[in-house]
Parts: structure tokens; sequence; C-alpha cells
């Protein structure tokens, strides 16, 4: 058998009959990709002997082989395989995309080197509607790595989970029955995590802060663009949520310089299981404000509107899309404190990671 891959229509392994040539391999495969490269395919020839296998490598003109030439329509082998490589930088298959409050929304070809605000352009700019806060860029390689590290977070949680459970299961034999249970509950609940943790969707998400496109085009988030790229514009969504442990979970109609208190009294304040010191602001664009960054009276520089800041947490003025999270206070009993550093890993892990979780 022989195999051919790379960019032929059909890459793949075919049996080796007699007299069978480059040629005849690639009009078997379908023929060539509109961006293979011709000039330069490689062979990759295997030479089996007692001593061991020695692989040989031969340039080969594909152009003069589809003509005939004999040097480089050579007579296949068995197990010789083909690699047809692209045309070099021809980036011919590079796309992204563009959704939402644009005035042409869809797929558009890019080339190596293009910026969003380039995207943004071609596909005719904002829309009226558009929320710029609100938008959502995704990509395919930040995906990949956020994948990676949760991937990475899992296998640590499981190792210090088997360990613990070990030690547990040691000491079980030596304390009190009531002590036993606390145990096996705390056991059970840092599985419950984990499994949520492994069902975590991850969406690739990088925080960019849109701005009128002649303010976008050349700042620090008109970033170069990827294959696979996608932004979508929302229009504005006219809510504020709030969730966690407040007295009515809920949405809030957006009230234009109302703060995190007002929206809170609003749902009937925190509920006495409320951990008031890990209450936290998720922006619309991704971003996040901690109560836990700064004391009660502090002087922030808010980057989106370019401004000075002064007050508390409490006196944040949100935009529309924000959402107010208030955690569960994780410390009232013993066999619940040892999931509490799991569960602020998987917070901090679904903010900063573009996590979405069902906790």
């Amino acid at each position: 058998a022989v195999t051919v891959s790379g960019l032929v229509q059909d890459p793949n392994t075919y049996p080796l009959y007699d007299g069978m040539r480059i040629s005849g391999l690639i009009v078997w495969a379908g023929g060539l990709q509109k961006d293979a490269y011709v000039k330069g395919a490689e062979l990759f020839r295997y030479h089996r002997a007692q001593e061991g296998v020695t692989t040989e490598r031969m340039e080969i003109d594909l152009e003069r082989a589809m003509a005939g030439d004999p040097q480089h329509d050579i007579e296949l082998q068995d197990l010789d395989r083909l690699v047809v490589r692209p045309i070099p930088d021809s980036h011919l298959r590079l796309s992204a995309r563009i959704t939402g409050e644009v005035r042409f929304p869809g797929t558009y070809p890019i080339r190596k080197g293009e910026r969003l605000s380039s995207l943004i352009e071609r596909a005719g700019g904002f829309t009226e509607k558009a929320y710029l806060r609100g938008a959502v860029f995704t990509r395919i390689s930040a995906r990949a790595i956020q994948q990676q590290r949760l991937d990475d977070m899992v296998r640590q949680l499981e190792q210090s989970l088997l360990t613990t459970a070990s030690g547990e299961a040691a000491a079980a034999m030596t304390t009190d029955t009531e002590s036993a249970q606390m145990q096996q509950l705390s056991l059970a609940a840092r599985k419950e995590l984990l499994s949520k943790l492994r069902a975590a969707k991850i969406d690739g998400r990088v925080v960019i802060r849109l701005q009128p496109l002649d303010q976008f085009a050349g700042s620090s988030y008109d970033i170069e663009l990827e294959d696979g790229d996608e932004l979508f514009v929302p229009p504005q969504p006219g809510i504020v949520s709030v969730v966690g442990e407040v007295f009515n979970p809920t949405s809030l109609l957006y009230q234009p310089g109302a703060t995190v208190a007002f929206y809170l009294g609003r749902v009937g304040g925190l509920t006495k299981d409320a951990d008031r010191s890990e209450v936290y602001v998720i922006k619309a664009d991704g971003s996040v404000i901690s109560i836990a960054q700064g004391t009660s009276q502090r002087i922030t520089w808010d980057s989106q509107d370019r401004m000075w800041r002064f007050g508390s947490f409490m006196s944040i003025p949100l935009d529309p899309g924000d959402t107010i999270v208030v955690p569960r206070k994780l410390d009232k009993v013993p066999w619940i404190r040892a999931t509490k550093d799991i569960t602020q890993i998987i917070f901090q892990i679904a903010v900063a990671a573009g996590v979405v979780l069902a906790i």
C-alpha cells in the first residue's frame, strides 16, 4: 500500500498496483487541491533490512510528474508516502466570522496580518443598535489553551481528592460516627464539584473592548486576526442580573447610573449565607470587578469610560448586561471548609477562561 497526505482531494492509503506512479496516485486521490504547491512535494521511501529501517526522502516536482516526466513521475514501492504541501504563505483558507449588530454579518476570508478593525469595516461597521460593551470575541487557539488549563486543574484536583480520600478512609476507622459521616459528606461534595468542572463548556472567549470604529482602529484591542476567530456584537440588553445568595435572584431593568448597592437592594439584599467578602461583578465584556480587589474606600481608573471613580465597591455604577454574583459562605461547618478552595478555583476559571458552569 502507498499513502498520500496533504492537499489532495482525498488524502488516504491506497492499494499499490503494478507500475503505479506518482501521477496515478494523485489521480486516484481525486487530484490536487487548488492551493497545493506543485513545485515541491516530498516522497518518503522506507528501506527494510536486518539492521533496521532507513528512510529516504525525495523532492518531487508535481507539475512535471503530472506531465509524465519520468524523473519525477517515478514508480512507487510498497509503504511509500507522498506529502503534498500548501503554497507558502497562501493563506487561502483563513476566515473570520462576524455576527450581530453589524450591517453585513457573515464569514469573511482574511489575509495574514489583517486586524479586527478591518473585519468590522468590511462588514459595514456597527448598526445603531450595537452594544459595544457586550461584544463577545472567541478564538480557537484561546479555547485550546483554556481547555488545557482546565484539564490540568481537573487532574490536580483528582489527585488531591484521591490522596484525601485515602487519608480519610484510614482516619474513619479511628474516629466517631459523626466525624466519619462529615468526612463522607466532604468527599461527596468534592466529587460533585469535580463532576461540574469536568462538564464545563469552554468557548475560548477573549476579553476585548470595542469602541466606535474610528477610535478602535489602532488601539491595543485591535488585535491581529487568526483563522476561525468570531465576533458577536449584541444589541443592548437593557437588564442587569443578580445571582447567588440574595433573597430574589433575578434580572432587573437597567437604570442609568444605578450602583451595585442599588441592584442588591432591589432583590432584597444578601442572605445570611452570603459571603460578603467575595461579591463580584462580571461585566458585559467578560472582565471582572471584585469587592476583594481593594479596601472599602478606593479610587479606581475606569479605562472604558476614561475617568476616575471614587468610592466603595458598592457605589460602582453598572452597565447593561452586567451580572452581580454573590457566592455562598462555605466556612460555616468544618466539612464544607475543605471545598471552599475548590469552589473558588472553579469560579476563577469560569470568569477568566470563559467557562459556562451550572453551579
